[in-house]
């Protein structure tokens, strides 16, 4: 299977990258596809949030239904850094000082 580039990535459906992304979960090597595509997520975050916010969060529900434990955490960890850095790029999550005062 070839690598899908970012653009085609983020212009995907929700169902169409669902079904990327599974199969990629179960083909030999694909971590690490799913690894640069995180990579590649995370290059264009500050451009892009809401998309990559809207990836990560299909990403969450196929990573938690991985059998491998080992790419499950692993999986489970970038996309979460990832989605948390997107979410504040989008200004959806305030600095902690901001809501104390």
């Amino acid at each position: 299977m070839n690598p899908k580039s970012i653009e085609e990535i983020v212009s995907l459906s929700d169902d169409a990258y669902a079904e990327y992304v599974g199969t990629l979960a179960n083909i030999q090597d694909g971590y690490w596809v799913l690894d640069e595509i995180d990579d590649a997520l995370l290059k264009i975050v500050e451009q892009q949030p809401e998309n990559v916010e809207r990836i990560c969060g299909i990403n969450s529900k196929i990573f938690e239904d991985l059998r491998d434990n080992h790419m499950r955490v692993h999986l489970i960890g970038y996309n979460f850094n990832t989605k948390l850095i997107a979410a504040s790029q989008s200004g959806r999550l305030q600095p902690t000082l901001a809501r104390i005062q």
